[in-house]
């Protein structure tokens, strides 16, 4: 039978086996859908209206809504509310429309949806049921989330206590004369007593090279207190202490191997011609104990004599 211009359309039967799971009840040939999104640009206080438009259609009557809630890509990134219906469809074509909500401000795209239908013209198969069942897609929109710009802060008028109101009356306080001294004097005193004390626990360069050298001088006369104690007396032990207690005394770079050398390295150092003389005859003597005839003797004597260089350096008797 031919339908006429005004004729509704032919009930169109759907087969339950091979049905895709979600199906939306839509039939047609080559349906197509399209989706829209208006804002693109919003904040996270702002919804999408999302609009999806559903055409050639056999049966938009029998078309169902589809749950976005009910789809994982939608759900994750977006709260799903179902807008009002359409007043405005075109024969063959359903519209439906969804106000969406960014669940964060990392969302960046809505979603592809994928829309399965039934193709009336395809012929189903006992060994392809699912053959007719075609399927449709819109494309994914691209969306912008930016930052809310926050609102300006409110207004708040001062209150303002009745003292300030009032003029201010100049009241004038005559000081003592000797407090402006005080003033001008005690500030200074304070730190000439505080560099005092900061001098007591912390000497200078010359009270520390003192204290190194009186060390320097009492490990000496120690170590040569005991080599003399100890005998035989190592003459070499003699001039390693004598030669290291003069390198700090005079603050020599290194020791010294012959008496020609410490005599050189004293002058450089600044000491007086007296004190050059007396360590180089020092050190030749101790070079003629250790060749001694008779070293016991010759060693006892050279402790004495570096004793008694060690304590004339120090200015004792």
């Amino acid at each position: 039978m031919l339908l006429g211009p005004q004729s509704a359309p032919a009930e169109v039967m759907i087969p339950v086996v091979g049905q895709p799971s979600p199906f939306y009840g839509a039939a047609g040939r080559g349906v197509k859908v399209e989706s829209q999104a208006d804002p693109v640009e919003l904040t996270l206080d702002d919804t999408i209206v999302f609009t999806l438009r559903v055409s050639k259609l056999d049966n938009p009557a029998d078309v169902q809504r589809p749950d976005l809630a009910g789809i994982e890509a939608f759900r994750r990134d977006f709260q799903v509310e179902d807008g009002p219906a359409a007043a405005d469809e075109s024969a063959g074509t359903r519209i439906f429309r969804y106000h969406l909500r960014p669940r964060r401000a990392s969302v960046v795209v809505i979603p592809s949806l994928t829309f399965p239908y039934y193709d009336p013209s395809v012929v189903q198969p006992p060994d392809r049921p699912d053959l007719p069942f075609r399927t449709a897609r819109t494309d994914p929109i691209s969306i912008r989330i930016r930052k809310a710009s926050l609102p300006p802060p409110p207004v708040v008028p001062l209150d303002v206590p009745a003292f300030a109101a009032e003029p201010a009356v100049s009241s004038s306080v005559e000081v003592p004369g000797w407090v402006w001294w005080a003033a001008a004097a005690v500030p200074p005193i304070m730190a000439l007593g505080w560099c005092g004390v900061w001098r007591l626990f912390n000497p200078g360069g010359a009270r520390l090279a003192r204290q190194r050298r009186s060390r320097a001088a009492r490990a000496a006369l120690k170590t040569l207190h005991s080599l003399g104690r100890h005998p035989p007396v190592d003459t070499g032990a003699v001039v390693w202490c004598v030669s290291a207690y003069l390198a700090e005394r005079y603050e020599l770079p290194g020791l010294f191997r012959t008496p020609d050398d410490l005599a050189r390295r004293l002058r450089e150092a600044g000491a007086d011609p007296e004190t050059v003389a007396e360590c180089e005859s020092f050190l030749k003597a101790a070079d003629a104990a250790r060749f001694a005839p008779a070293p016991e003797e010759s060693a006892s004597s050279l402790i004495a004599d570096a004793q008694r260089l060690v304590r004339r350096q120090e200015g004792e008797p």
